[in-house]
């Protein structure tokens, strides 16, 4: 096998520190001009497999986020929703800039892929009844696996994902042998597929913490992603705020073929 570049690099710092051993066996002075330029040498060589051995930057603007944040909330092209009662995480508002955007965008979009592609648009409500649903399998398997900060409640995580970002910054590092490679390559193709236990398992075992405080995470429980909402004065019966459009779809598809001359309802 041929050797990598990090392979390379150490063979040759080994090789450059055996000699300057050499030279300070021989007695040579401590500024003897042969072994400072030696010990430059291994320095120099040091530095460039440090250097190569730090993770990827995977994304440039990460370093500027917290600027692109700060400028974005001061001039309002969104902001934290219900700010002044605290905020809830996950709910923004946008200012009139931001809702001028988003609705450029939303143009743009229809025009290239709803008009330009002659597609059949129907909007459904957002909110779905509990049999939809359990019959599509949402209720039953739409779920993720989360964890918690073990000393910070309010902090929540998507297993898998912590365990995906461990995976890929260790893929990273160009020093790790073969094996290491193949069985990180496996654990991060089989991350979204683990069971709980699994998953668990595969925490501790690459000693993933929680991101910005390093605290220890609790074991890995289930969270529904749906939103559950009764649905009339009653309350009796269950709706979800529908997690994804394509049910719309499918329960419409009779009706969208009917209106489109009895022709596959398809882009």
């Amino acid at each position: 096998r041929e050797m990598s570049a990090a392979e390379a690099l150490q063979q040759e710092i080994k090789q450059q520190g055996e000699a300057v051993k050499a030279l300070k066996a021989e007695k040579k002075p401590k500024d003897d001009p042969e072994l400072l330029a030696a010990v430059a040498r291994l320095n120099e060589l040091k530095e460039k497999l440090a250097e190569m051995s730090k993770p990827v930057e995977t994304n440039p603007f990460v370093k500027q986020r917290p600027e692109l944040d700060d400028i974005a909330k001061r001039r309002f092209f969104y902001r934290p929703a219900f700010d002044i009662y605290g905020g809830c995480a996950g709910f923004y508002t946008y200012g009139p800039p931001g809702a001028a955007l988003k609705a450029n965008i939303i143009s743009l979009w229809r025009r290239h892929f709803v008009i330009e592609e002659n597609l059949l648009e129907i909007e459904d409500p957002t909110i779905m009844p509990h049999d939809v649903l359990k019959t599509s399998g949402h209720v039953d398997r739409f779920n993720d696996f989360m964890v918690k900060d073990s000393k910070q409640d309010d902090k929540f995580f998507r297993a898998d994902k912590l365990l995906e970002e461990e995976l890929d910054k260790r893929l990273k590092v160009p020093t790790i042998s073969e094996a290491e490679r193949t069985q990180y390559t496996k654990d991060l193709t089989a991350a979204d597929s683990f069971s709980r236990e699994e998953l668990g398992g595969k925490l501790r075992e690459y000693g993933v913490k929680a991101p910005e405080t390093g605290n220890d995470l609790t074991e890995p429980y289930e969270f529904n992603l749906m939103f559950p909402t009764p649905i009339g004065p009653s309350g009796l019966l269950q709706g979800y705020l529908r997690p994804e459009t394509a049910q719309g779809i499918f329960l419409n598809y009779k009706f969208c073929a009917e209106q489109n001359s009895d022709r596959m309802p398809f882009g």
